[in-house]
């Protein structure tokens, strides 16, 4: 349980910033998938006329996973797609982008798909062609107008057909959404801050009091503006007065990527974080989970662990152990020690049993937040700690535990 090294935060960021590595010609076709080893996910968007599915862009094409844990190719399985955006009037045409596969791989500009992501095809190369695209609004006020990141800010006035460029920036573009009643008012998640432009992208400021790294902002048919603000978490606000509201602040680690909000649920909420998962809330952001559900402790000792994680853990190490947000005091600070996610999300089942027994009961030498608890705790409560934290883990950590996490069925 030792708090880790913080990684800076370019480093954190650094999903919004890497290359694309695939992208092959589109192609149909069905293939199940193991869930357990599901490629990174790229992008996320909601599959028409299926409430309980979702459409995931990966480094292995497009597929569809449902709430049950199912996963099936669909589309472009050669490729890596960068870009997955359903059209916000007819979530039946979708957007993607990306580039093929191997050393000489191209980019492949937008593409087009008119029947839920099943087949696509070229759209056009984009500006400064061919592009990958990676982030792309449309217009509610204005279906024809879109707005892309690559190389600088891209605009369409013909649903996509053909790009120009606007601007140079936003630098270190993660995110864009455009207003729900102003095609020329537009938002961005940066490096920079979360910005607002109101001149279709040619001049920028904050949207709101402070420059934090924001990396997702979505608009809903309303006006409703959610965003991820690193420091804040997830925020609220109604155009055109916004009064910004702090939704969330304890999704630890995670760092989302993309919000999604159902049309037909305005307070259905999915997101994807910088990890590669999907979570789901039903409360408009107040609290989330899993997508398809949470693991939950089914032993006796799991759930006496869950107990004592409450009690003892959950304050630095977040709820269900999603490790500490990126607070003011970490983003400021470069050697700031933050309290790890123990889910499997990052490196604690990279340690077998007795080691993390040992860091429960004798503390770090390193950071003196992670106090040794043997003077409360038991061994006996150490192991209950530990099966509760073995609880959120997946197969793949189960079974890659310890030393074997670094051999190669482990690694990929």
């Amino acid at each position: 349980m030792n708090p880790s090294i913080a990684p800076r935060l370019p480093a954190v960021l650094a999903f919004a910033a890497a290359a694309a590595v695939s992208l092959s010609t589109p192609r149909t076709g069905h293939a199940a998938i193991d869930f357990y080893a599901l490629p990174h996910i790229n992008r996320i968007a909601l599959a028409a006329g299926a409430p309980d599915s979702l459409l995931l862009a990966t480094r292995a094409g497009v597929l569809r996973l449902t709430r049950a844990g199912k996963v099936e190719q669909i589309a472009l399985g050669d490729d890596n797609v960068t870009l997955l955006r359903a059209d916000p009037r007819d979530p039946g045409i979708l957007y993607a982008s990306g580039r093929r596969r191997g050393r000489d791989g191209k980019n492949l500009g937008l593409l087009i798909s008119r029947d839920g992501a099943k087949t696509w095809t070229p759209l056009s190369p984009g500006a400064g062609a061919p592009a990958v695209y990676r982030t792309l609004a449309v217009s509610r006020a204005d279906p024809s107008v879109m707005y892309a990141g690559y190389g600088g800010l891209q605009a369409s006035r013909d649903a996509g057909k053909s790009w120009d460029f606007v601007a140079r920036g936003p630098w270190d573009l993660y995110d864009l959404a455009a207003s729900a009643n102003d095609v020329a008012t537009l938002y961005a998640a940066s490096r920079g801050g979360l910005l607002r432009s109101t001149d279709a992208g040619l001049h920028w400021r904050l949207a709101i009091d402070v420059p934090n790294v924001a990396t997702a902002v979505t608009v809903g048919r309303r006006g409703e503006i959610y965003a991820y603000v690193a420091g804040r978490g997830l925020i609220h606000g109604i155009e055109p007065i916004f009064a910004w509201q702090t939704r969330n602040d304890r999704l630890g680690e995670q760092m989302i990527t993309q919000l999604l909000i159902d049309a037909a649920d305005a307070k259905h909420l999915i997101a994807l974080n910088h990890l590669g998962r999907v979570i789901e809330s039903r409360d408009s952001g107040l609290t989330w989970h899993a997508f398809g559900g949470d693991r939950v402790p089914a032993s006796a000792a799991a759930q006496r662990g869950a107990e004592l994680f409450r009690a003892n853990c959950r304050m630095c190490h977040g709820e269900r152990g999603v490790g500490e947000k990126p607070s003011e005091a970490a983003l400021s600070n470069p050697d700031y020690l933050r309290a790890p996610a123990l889910d499997d999300s990052t490196h604690a089942w990279h340690h077998d049993d007795e080691d993390l027994k040992k860091d429960i009961l004798e503390g770090s030498e390193r950071e003196p937040r992670m106090r040794a608890f043997k003077n409360k705790l038991s061994a006996d409560d150490a192991s209950d700690l530990v099966a509760y934290i073995k609880s959120l883990w997946g197969p793949k950590a189960l079974s890659c535990q310890g030393k074997r996490h670094i051999a190669p069925e482990c690694r990929r």
